[in-house]
This record gives C-alpha cells, structure tokens and sequence, in this order.
C-alpha cells in the first residue's frame, strides 16, 4: 500500500494531473475509485464545485459559490463558525460520494480530489458524513488500496502528514508542462 499526498497552490493543476491520472490507470486495465473535484467558471471566477466519480464519470453538483461573503481575513471560521463562509454545499452530494467511496472495493488506485479545511480542520475531527469527504479519509486510514493518493492544499499538508505520517508527500506537476511530461510523472506513479 503507497500513500501520496499531493499538493500544490491553487490553479497549479492538481484536479487535472488527478483525471489523466485516473485514465491513464483505466486505459492500462487498472480498477480506479474516488472523487475528483472540477470547478465550474464563469468570467474567470470559481463558480461552483462538482463532485465526479472516478470510475464511471457521474458528477453532482458540491457547491456554489456566494458573492460578497468571501472571507476578509485568515480566520478559520466566520462568527457563525463557518470554515468556509463563501460556499453553500449540497449535503446529499456529499452522502452521495461517501457511499461511492464506502460502497467502491479495493482498487489499485484509490483518488481523493480534494481534502480540504472540511477534512482537515482540527474543530472537525469527526466531520459529518453529509458535510464531508469522511469515507475518503476512512479509506485512506485503513490502506486497503494499492495506491491512494489525497490532494491537499498547502496549507494543510502538516495535518495530512500528522495523520498519515508514512504518506510520500509530492507537489502536483504543473500541468502546464504539456502531456508528454505528465505521462512520465503518471507512468512512475502507476508503475512503481
């Protein structure tokens, strides 16, 4: 069982390295489980958040976003103990991709896109599963997968790393590099 966090900064890449990675794996006949995260824009701006099975595709709407309750400050939580005061999540996604997660058996890759301040927030040790990528966190803890890879911001890399401290931490390839370079990186991955 290998463990990857994966990280890197915002609009580095990391959901796309995640896709190829996860069709890379299908292509060569390898069983793919998890969920990935895509953005929706609009002008240039996040506007929503879905939640898309690896496997088979499926997508569900995650979130959206709420213009002028961005946060104006590194708190991490609004007064009314928010952690993520801009966004208005779909509690039956959530449920819905746990039990994708739960209901999915071991694979040779497992894809958790992404752990976010939802997961990793030390007030949410035990996050609810309807607000939350818990069976994502379940399965990573429990190593059942021949390989498991979880994105974290960078800013949370030190939490991840608490909880799984045998987890090889690696930054995103910038996917800007053009495929033949992130076939390289995704080849060691599957391979080695």
């Amino acid at each position: 069982m290998k463990r990857l966090i994966l990280t890197g900064e915002r609009n580095r890449g990391k959901t796309r390295f995640c896709r190829l990675l996860a069709a890379e794996a299908l292509s060569r006949g390898l069983t793919v489980a998890g969920i990935l995260s895509l953005k929706e824009m609009k002008d240039a701006r996040v506007i929503a958040l879905w939640a898309s099975d690896c496997r088979e595709g499926e997508k569900r709407k995650l979130a959206r976003f709420i213009p002028g309750k961005e946060r104006l400050s590194a708190e991490p939580q609004d007064s009314k103990g928010s952690i993520t005061p801009s966004w208005s999540f779909y509690p039956e996604t959530f449920l819905w991709g746990n039990a994708l997660i739960t209901e999915a058996p071991p694979a040779d890759l497992f894809i958790l896109d992404e752990a976010g301040p939802l997961e990793l927030n030390p007030g949410t040790a035990f996050p609810e599963e309807d607000r939350a990528w818990i069976a994502g966190l379940k399965r990573m803890d429990a190593g059942i997968d021949d390989t498991a890879i979880i994105v974290v911001r960078p800013e949370l890399t030190d939490r991840a790393r608490i909880r799984w401290p045998d987890a090889e931490l690696r930054q995103a390839p910038d996917c800007g590099e053009g495929i033949p370079e992130i076939q390289k990186v995704i080849a060691g991955l599957l391979t080695g």
